[in-house]
């Protein structure tokens, strides 16, 4: 092994002043070598040591400006994806940054005393075959880690393989150890060579010829032929490599440990040694190694499925070789097997398993997997041979953290038990989560014995419930015989024959041990996940009606609710129960307000079993015709196949959708879950900055701090997270930075993702805006479902980006240039044509319409920006045509109106993200709802929906993702390591272009008054909150001169106190109020033009409610008012001119329930959007006085303290005015 080469002077002396000495900014750590040069010019690499005398690896950059700078971003963008998966064989980051002033980049990562190049090391591993197996599997499961997010590691041979030892076992005095991948700089350095060569660089590639070529005794054994030939041929064949080059060296590696040692009793190898010090000089140097490498896997001495797998990882052909998918699959498939074949050989054993027939009465007998009580004789005798069935070929797998993984202890004495089931048996249908026996010895010594032969089953989870234990790699099937005995924690067991005849669980349990702890929070978001599916799913169970036929009339029939097939329904399912009792809407409420109208499409199944028949399809489509009473309506039918059925189902038609898109959240949340990088980000992100020089000039047009952030965002891999208040431009930074990303790598694909459409086209329309004044030629894809076209959902401007618009487009553009070029006879290009070329242009346009769904295809996954909506962001929507099949960026505009199990639909298409909104507005849909059941599932007495209960808090934190991000930093930075050099990669826009100031000054100190301060990390209150104004773009008058009371004002309470007929009424409207905007709309000089196309901003008239928005509708408004009407929740996102808003609730029903008298205006989020949406005038219409009170009433209430600042702030501006100055006079 050649001597490390020192690096320059200079290099070592910025090393001590940046990271060693007391006074470093990158620091305190030690220096524990001199350094070596890894890269001339380019890279450098330093052993550090920290305060608590952890190893560290330094990595130094320069040369920022080229290579320098692509191979630290790679490096940072490749670490950052990969550590958070706490994998074993993957280092973790420990902190980097790019340093101006010094103009370099480092990186620090965990590092091992010891590498496998060390003398003896690669021996010592291959005398200990099981362990060797281990590793290997562990290894291939860290590489596939890289390789599916598009990495490939380049350089793998001992000298990268870093040996990290665990101790001793105390019991045996075997040595446990653990292997881990490093020197990810080659995969950096390949990666960047081919992105530049295939834009048309020619590049020197000596430089990397000589990093490969500087240590061949040592390392060339392992490389891949196809490096080789560029090594030792000169050609440029590197460029080319793939995954299988990773394969290819990781087989060698496993050859020399677990075929090398078997060759000396195979008399066929035994006499032809490798020279794995011997240089080489040339390609058939390693050609002549490769055969004798596969050659020997052919062995007697070597297990086959081994032999087998080896020989194909040792294929000089990488087209031959497997995916690393394959080996890990082979060797997960066959470890058990191949533990066995490497052991020594032992007689059939038998395996004692015990089982706890109290506790087997609380799950299995309760499941009703058996019909006897376990405590009882026969039913103990049914549990054992339920048992024998179930276990029966079962496999043996390790869980870190135990049963406390997938249950929350109400304990400390139960999070002991729990966390000490970490061995886990494979049934058929169910995880038993086991621990060794420990047999408690008497009062007097208070010693508990360990019995190794009796492994006992503790606790129970179905497949379903604990799915993440289907990806842990090491498993095996125990090799013997299992018996079952029965275990009582309250008597004395005779263990006699257990410890004479049982076979010690041990070696199988350290065979399959490694650790990878599933934190708390990322079980917590498991947990909660699956209850808001679990939940989404018996929503639209409470759907879905049993009917019986009351009375036929013609086409209209009267439908009656079947109580005993409902009540059937009902109490099959514990959650469903509690939802059909405490919150579903009866059937003849839910059919008559469904969406307000009175045509809802209803959809007739059959009757399968007291179940509805799905599979079969709806046998008629009818609409709501009449309500008649909660449990009977009067529908009218309009598509049959045969009338409708005297007894069936029926449910809202569109709810066929909302299970598809179910199904495909569930798919998301399971993929979401297997990420680890990205619900590391969501927990907690952390990231390096990059080096913001790359965006020189990006957003400098930009107001106030946009312009740094449109850099941060840009140069920060691999999250960012922007809050952006009302107007203050996040759309413009996120459009200004995709135009900017794809200006500096065309090549890269975007995925951008909203969860409404509005928000969606409106960013879309930017980013394109921005990408043609850039001169860029991207091809954009919007996704969206026929029913959103249908429903003029789709903004008319980039309606003709839809992939089937592009086709029809693309192959019209074919039919009329080849009719033209036969109708001139000859090409654009003036070339004449012949009779073949006329022939043959015939033919084109003859084939070009049967190919037009492949050119759709095509053009949707060759997009480089795509569109789509959160539900849309489907595998077969917006699958790409890479290889890793993941965008290189996915951003999420309006992040925090999303449900985590709607954002997990986009997010786990990309390999880096942006999530963007703000979380003081409108919160995800139903949210009170879901809050609702929670509270109800604390007073259960089933332990299921308890345990949900019980969960509350935690599940809210988790389904208000976006929001914790920046409300729970203060903590986040509590609970950080005081050595780490991450930064939380979050920041907010605080400077606003749309609304007046005297509008933004009420929205600023009502919402906008907390923040945490981002370099101290502590909580800070703003008294006048701390959104600011840009006076220039802002200050601008409605022009308005009629009536008076809006005369030079911004911001108007029109005051409905004293007004006639102005007390709410239920179902919630207000007659009085509409009248009172009539007249405000009427007297309104100049009066606003009629409506102009869909981009009309002069005007908008919102409510909370439906029924205001109906009743505003029937009280002869004037003309120009048509179309203009709108919820406050259909409107965030949007904003006009002039806003004037209806606030229907008046009335005082409950002093001390502010919900009972102002209903959804309790919620800060909501009135948010209601002040916000206005840029030159806001009028809001209402009782101020009642508003006023819920705050004077409930002083224990701050989360309607926003109603005072707001009183107060109108009082200051003296905006409130009496309705009866409008003529609406006083009440009687």
């Amino acid at each position: 092994m050649s001597a490390a080469r020192p690096p320059p002077h200079d290099i070592v002396e910025m090393v001590d002043r940046l990271f060693c000495g007391p006074r470093s900014p990158y620091g305190p750590f030690n220096r524990s070598d001199e350094g070596e040069i890894v890269v001339p010019g380019v890279l450098y690499r330093f052993a550090l040591s920290d305060s608590d005398r952890r190893r560290l690896a330094l990595q130094l950059y320069k040369g920022l400006n080229t290579v320098g700078g692509a191979l630290w971003t790679r490096e940072v963008r490749s670490l950052l994806r990969l550590s958070a998966r706490g994998h074993p064989a993957i280092p973790s980051i420990h902190g980097g940054a790019y340093v101006e002033r010094d103009d370099v980049a480092f990186v620090i990562t965990e590092a091992a005393q010891y590498r496998l190049s060390e003398d003896g090391a690669m021996g010592f591993v291959a005398e200990r075959p099981e362990q060797a197996l281990r590793q290997l599997t562990l290894l291939a499961h860290g590489l596939s880690l890289l390789h599916e997010q598009g990495i490939t590691h380049r350089n793998l041979h001992p000298g990268s393989i870093e040996y990290v030892e665990y101790g001793e076992d105390h019991h045996t005095g075997e040595v446990r150890f653990g292997l881990r991948l490093s020197r990810f700089e080659m995969s950096a350095m390949v990666s960047n060579l081919v992105r530049r060569q295939l834009s048309g660089e020619r590049l020197d590639t000596g430089d990397l010829r000589a990093i490969y070529l500087v240590d061949n005794s040592s390392t060339l054994h392992y490389t891949p032929p196809e490096r080789a030939a560029w090594l030792f041929g000169g050609t440029d064949a590197a460029v080319l490599e793939s995954d299988r080059s990773d394969v290819y060296s990781l087989g060698v590696l496993a050859w020399r440990w677990l075929v090398e040692p078997a060759l000396a009793a195979d008399p066929a190898f035994a006499g032809t040694p490798i020279d794995w010090t011997a240089p080489m000089e040339s390609i058939d140097d390693l050609r002549q190694v490769q055969r004798s490498l596969q050659a020997s896997t052919r062995s007697s001495q070597v297990p086959r499925t081994l032999g087998v797998l080896l020989a194909s990882m040792l294929a000089w052909d990488p087209r031959d070789r497997p995916s690393i998918f394959s080996v890990l699959q082979d060797l997960t498939q066959h470890y058990g097997r191949l533990v066995a074949s490497l052991a020594a050989p032992e007689d059939s054993a038998t395996y004692f398993v015990g089982f706890m027939p109290v506790q087997s009465k609380k799950t299995i007998y309760r499941w009703g997997w058996i019909d006897q009580d376990p405590e009882e004789d026969e039913g103990r005798e049914q549990l054992r041979a339920f048992l024998e069935v179930e276990l029966k070929g079962a496999e043996l797998l390790y869980c870190p953290e135990g049963f406390s993984g997938f249950k929350r202890a109400s304990t400390e004495r139960e999070l002991k038990s729990f966390k000490a089931a970490k061995y886990v048996l494979v049934g058929k249908q169910a995880y038993w989560f086991c621990d060794i026996w420990r047999q408690r010895g008497p009062a007097f010594s208070r010693a508990d014995n360990r019995i190794d032969q009796f492994l006992v089953i503790k606790y129970v989870r179905h497949h379903h419930r604990a799915w993440r234990l289907s990806e842990t790699p090491l498993r095996r099937r125990v090799p013997g015989r299992l018996r079952f005995l029965p275990a009582w924690t309250d008597r004395p067991l005779d263990l006699t024959e257990v410890r004479a005849n049982g076979k010690s669980w041990k070696p199988l349990i350290q065979s399959v041990e490694f650790e990878r702890n599933t934190p708390d929070w990322m079980r917590q978001m498991d947990d909660a996940l699956s209850f808001l599916l679990a939940f989404r799913q018996t929503e639209l169970e409470a759907r879905v009606f049993p009917y019986v036929v009351a009375r036929r009339s013609g086409e209209v029939v009267d439908i009656q609710l079947d109580r005993v097939r409902d009540q059937k329904h009902q109490y099959a399912d514990a959650m469903r129960s509690l939802y059909f009792r405490e919150i579903r809407i009866p059937m003849g409420r839910l059919f008559q307000g469904l969406d307000g109208e009175t045509t809802a499409p209803l959809a007739i199944y059959g009757d399968a079993g007291d179940r509805p028949d799905y599979r079969n399809g709806p046998v008629a489509k009818v609409v709501f015709h009449r309500w008649l009473d909660d449990d009977t309506v009067s529908v009218r039918l309009v598509d049959s196949r045969g009338g409708i059925p005297d007894s069936g189902w029926v449910r809202p038609d569109d709810d066929a959708g909302s299970y598809s898109q179910l199904r495909r959240q569930e798919e998301a949340v399971n993929e979401l879950m297997k990420s680890r990088a990205l619900l590391h980000q969501l927990h907690a992100p952390t990231a390096i900055k990059g080096i913001r020089n790359r965006w020189r000039g990006v957003g400098d047009s930009l107001a106030g701090r946009s312009g740094g952030i449109v850099k941060d965002m840009l140069s920060t891999e691999p999250f960012y997270g922007l809050h952006g208040p009302p107007g203050t431009g996040k759309t413009t930074v996120a459009s200004v930075a995709v135009a900017a990303h794809l200006r500096a790598d065309p090549s890269e694909r975007v995925l951008i993702s909203s969860q409404s459409h509005y928000a969606l086209d409106n960013l879309a329309r930017r980013v394109l805006r921005h990408c043609k004044q850039d001169g860029l030629d991207v091809v954009a894809v919007r996704v969206a479902s026929d029913h959103a076209v249908a429903g003029e959902k789709v903004h008319p401007e980039v309606e003709h980006l839809l992939p089937d618009r592009q086709a029809s487009a693309r192959v019209e553009g074919i039919r009329r240039s080849v009719e033209r070029a036969l109708a001139s006879g000859q090409l654009r290009d003036g070339r004449l044509l012949d009779g073949d070329l006329k022939k043959l242009l015939g033919q084109w346009k003859e084939q070009a319409p049967r190919v037009e769904l492949e050119v759709r295809d095509r053009i949707r996954r060759g997009a480089n920006l795509v569109f789509a909506t959160t539900g849309g962001c489907t595998p077969r929507n917006v699958a790409t045509g890479g290889t890793s099949g993941q965008y290189d960026w996915v951003i999420v505009e309006e992040a925090a109106r999303a449900w985590p199990t709607e954002l997990a639909l986009p997010l786990v298409r990309g390999l880096r993200w942006s999530l963007i909104g703000d979380h003081f507005q409108l919160p995800a849909f139903d949210e009170l709802s879901v809050e609702r059941f929670l509270q109800a599932c604390t007073e259960s007495e089933i332990e299921e929906l308890k345990a949900h209960g019980e969960n509350r808090p935690a599940y809210l934190e988790a389904f208000k993702l976006f929001g914790n991000l920046f409300d729970k930093r203060a903590s986040r930075r509590k609970q950080r390591p005081s050595s780490s050099r991450l930064v939380e990669p979050l920041d907010e826009l605080d400077l606003q272009f749309r609304m007046h100031p005297d509008i933004c000054r009420i929205v600023s100190r009502a919402f906008y008054r907390v923040r945490i301060d981002p370099d101290t990390g502590e909580e800070r209150t703003y008294p006048d909150g701390w959104l600011r104004t840009h006076e220039e773009t802002t200050n601008n008058h409605h022009g308005l001169h009629s009536p008076n009371l809006l005369a030079g004002r911004a911001l108007v309470w029109l005051d409905t106190e004293g007004v006639e007929n102005t007390n709410d009424q239920r179902a919630w409207k207000n007659e009085g109020e509409a009248r009172l905007i009539r007249t405000l709309l009427e007297r309104l000089r100049p009066a606003p033009s009629e409506p102009k196309g869909d981009d009309d901003e002069s005007f908008a008239l919102l409510s909370p409610y439906n029924a205001q928005l109906e009743e505003l509708g029937r009280a002869g408004l004037p003309s120009w008012t048509r179309g203009r009407l709108h919820t406050v929740d259909s409107f965030q996102g949007r904003e006009a001119d002039i806003v004037v808003v209806s606030m229907v609730r008046s009335t005082q029903r409950e002093d001390r329930r502010p919900e009972a008298n102002i209903g959804y205006l309790v919620s800060p989020n909501r009135v948010n959007v209601l002040l916000s949406r206005a840029r030159q005038l806001l009028v809001i219409v209402g009782r101020l006085g009642h508003f006023e009170r819920q705050v004077l009433a409930n002083p224990d209430r701050p989360d309607i303290a926003f109603w005072k600042a707001i009183a107060d702030e109108l009082r200051s501006q003296n905006a409130v005015v009496s309705g009866v100055a409008l003529g609406g006079g006083g009440r009687p």
